[in-house]
């Protein structure tokens, strides 16, 4: 039967929050794992680097273990997702306009998710992408005051 009943109507703006929070459930995942992954390189007590003893050319010093080893973040990059989707019904929607102190009425499309023929008039196709985005700034920055250092 799998998670949701296919036959029953499904509202088009439900279809693709679901989709955009099993994408923003599965980024947060990761960075909750990226962050535990960093905070091994902090002592939690001080705030301040775990550091590893080390001689270079008769010098010794600390070095920031978090200098040591590479920090690729793991991220969703280009998730696309396709789907076929059937008009079922219009459904009239009503949403508040805060700003104006006024309620806005718009379209609510009920969606079938089976029997779908692509021919078919009422049928849509609908193709969604999520990127990922780049290494945080304050990280890369923090990351090169540290480099500066050795």
């Amino acid at each position: 039967m799998g998670i949701f009943n296919r036959k029953q109507p499904h509202s088009l703006s439900d279809i693709l929050k679901g989709i955009q929070s099993a994408v923003s459930s599965a980024q947060d995942m990761m960075q909750g794992e990226q962050m535990a992954s960093l905070n091994r390189f902090w002592d939690a007590g001080n705030g301040r680097p775990v550091t590893k003893r080390m001689l270079l050319d008769d010098r010794e010093m600390e070095v920031p273990l978090v200098t040591l080893l590479p920090h690729n973040t793991l991220a969703l990059d280009d998730v696309e997702v396709s789907f076929n989707a059937k008009v079922a019904d219009v459904a009239e929607a009503v949403s508040a306009d805060i700003a104006n102190a006024a309620t806005l009425s718009h379209a609510d499309l009920q969606m079938i998710l089976d029997g779908i023929h692509p021919k078919d008039s009422d049928t849509m196709h609908f193709t969604l992408r999520f990127k990922a985005t780049q290494t945080p700034e304050a990280l890369s920055r923090i990351l090169e005051q540290y480099y500066k250092q050795l």
